[in-house]
């Protein structure tokens, strides 16, 4: 019997739909195959080097950056505002570094201004590390576009030093190879091909931007008139000043007085007795005997106030008022830039009067402007304005060692024991320097050569050029050195510096007159601002989804 055409029909139908389930299902499980292949391959692509070191995570202004690349600034980022502001945190600070043991993503930063406060520390360094690359991409670029700019043997040696160093450090620190290192400090795909790119990229920015900046050239009449318009900030004024103070005092529970006082007392106290010190000023002598005795009287008040205590066990006095030197503490030397942050608005006013002249004296009060209450004593010495010739050089910095004695041969007598430091300290640099003159190259670029000798870098920890050094750039023992009118071209010296440490310096001669340089410094800074700014509107960041998997740091603190 045949099968009824209904019948059929519905067969044929059964047949068709199973068909398609079965070819439907046929794709799910080739899709499912494939997204497993592709989840396969990217698991291990993500975890291989090739995908840190070869994928595009930010595009700025047509420059590429990998991953590696960025990971590299991040963590750059990280160390330096870690070793910046370590520092200020161990004093106290707070709000200047991450929270350890708590993940970057998850710590808010208030630092970026962020008005919701949802802004992390993970944000922060992406946003350093982004503004560097920024730079570093425009600085290449017009580099690269350059003809007149080639990076020079020096500046390539040092990149190879930094490895060589890199590689020092690996071993030294029990790592296998220097790679494994840099995947410590930097993060996955950091090889050693990719950190010397990177070194050579910040080498080459460096370079080109202050290629850049010597480009600028000024006439005459250009500094000339630059300095006129800042001349109240740029000469240097030398003055003696007490200052007295008009913050309100807090009662010291420690003494049975109270010695509250408000801010409208404090005030109007801080200016009567600056009033009488001003009132008995006849020449400058007199006002440091003045400030003398204000210290001699409460150094005095400081010991009754101890006899009377019969419950303190040591003496409260705090020794500043044993060690104060008022010749050395009411004189100063500063430019007037300076004055305008470091004292209150009117001594500033004061001190930058076109009539003011040797032996001026006055009281000034601070205002709401100020950052700080009460008032000033000044006696006005000198105005300079930096009408004399610059001085060129070389320079070797030894720190001072204060531990050169024998184990209870220390003299009791302070100024005795700082004439012994003393002599210690230049015995020491004197060694270094003979290298020099018993060497058979003379001239500055054999002092260079001695300054940087690696035998002698466990002594000399810094060396360089003087370039047009001013009178107020350099302490007063290197000031006396290089501006004795005795001074000629090849003099060498060690010179002791008490508290700072000795510096084995080479007389090369005279430079442009300090006020141009200075003139020539602000017109160039500004330049070069204008020059960076109009360049950097083209250098926009374009960051990949790549990025967001390379953000390594959130996750390590």
């Amino acid at each position: 019997m045949s099968e009824p055409s209904s019948a059929k029909a519905i067969r044929r139908a059964e047949e068709a739909q199973a068909l398609k389930e079965r070819k439907r299902y046929n794709a799910i499980v080739i899709t499912v195959v494939v997204v497993l292949a592709l989840l396969v391959v990217f698991a291990v692509l993500f975890s291989s080097n090739l995908f840190y070191n070869t994928t595009t995570a930010v595009t700025i202004g047509g420059y590429d950056f990998t991953a590696a690349d960025f990971n590299f600034n991040y963590f750059t980022a990280y160390n330096t505002h870690y070793n910046t502001y370590a520092y200020y945190a161990q004093l106290g600070m707070t709000g200047i570094l991450p929270a350890s043991g708590t993940p970057l993503d998850e710590q808010v930063c208030g630092l970026m201004g962020d008005e919701s406060n949802e802004a992390t520390w993970a944000d922060y360094f992406e946003q350093q590390a982004l503004e560097t690359m920024r730079q570093v991409a425009m600085l290449c670029t017009a580099a690269a576009n350059d003809p007149g700019f080639t990076l020079s043997q020096e500046d390539k040696d040092a990149v190879d030093e930094t490895v060589e160093g890199m590689k020092t450090t690996a071993l030294t620190y029990g790592y296998p190879d220097l790679e494994a290192y840099l995947v410590q400090l930097y993060g996955k795909g950091m090889t050693e091909k990719v950190f010397r790119e990177n070194l050579m990229r910040q080498a080459t920015a460096s370079a080109y931007a202050a290629y850049k900046q010597d480009s600028f050239t000024y006439t005459d009449d250009e500094l000339t008139a630059k300095y006129a318009e800042q001349a109240n900030d740029l000469d240097f004024y030398t003055m003696r000043s007490y200052w007295f103070s008009g913050a309100a005092v807090t009662d010291d529970t420690s003494t049975e007085e109270d010695e509250t006082m408000s801010a409208e007392d404090a005030m109007a106290k801080a200016e009567a007795d600056a009033k009488a010190f001003d009132a008995a000023l006849t020449d400058e002598q007199s006002f440091i005997d003045y400030a003398a005795s204000l210290h001699e009287a409460e150094k005095a008040e400081d010991a009754d106030t101890d006899t009377d205590d019969t419950d303190a066990d040591t003496d409260t006095d705090t020794g500043d008022t044993d060690t104060y030197d008022a010749d050395e503490s009411t004189y100063s030397q500063l430019q007037g830039s300076d004055v305008n942050s470091d004292m209150i608005k009117a001594a500033y006013t004061w001190l930058t009067d076109a009539s003011r002249k040797a032996g001026d004296h006055t009281v000034v009060g601070s205002t709401d402007e100020d950052s700080r209450s009460g008032f000033y004593v000044l006696y006005f010495l000198e105005r300079d304005n930096n009408q004399y010739l610059s001085v060129n050089g070389r320079y070797g910095y030894i720190p001072e060692d204060t531990d050169v004695f024998e184990e209870g041969a220390e003299p009791e007598d302070q100024d005795e024991k700082a004439e012994k430091i003393k002599e210690a300290n230049l015995l020491i640099a004197q060694e270094v320097l003979d290298d020099y003159a018993n060497g058979a190259e003379k001239g500055e670029d054999a002092f260079a050569a001695v300054m940087s000798d690696e035998e002698n870098s466990d002594l000399v920890t810094n060396s360089g050029a003087l370039d047009r050094g001013g009178r107020y750039d350099m302490p007063e023992e290197l000031r006396d050195w290089f501006y004795d009118e005795a001074r000629k071209e090849g003099d060498t010296e060690a010179v002791y510096v008490e508290g700072d440490g000795t510096y084995l310096v080479y007389y090369t001669g005279t430079g442009d007159t300090y006020a141009d340089v200075l003139a020539d410094t602000i017109l160039r800074g500004a330049d070069m601002s204008d020059w960076t700014t109009e360049q950097m509107k083209s250098f926009t960041v374009d960051t990949q989804w790549e990025m967001v998997l390379t953000k390594k740091m959130a996750s390590l603190n």
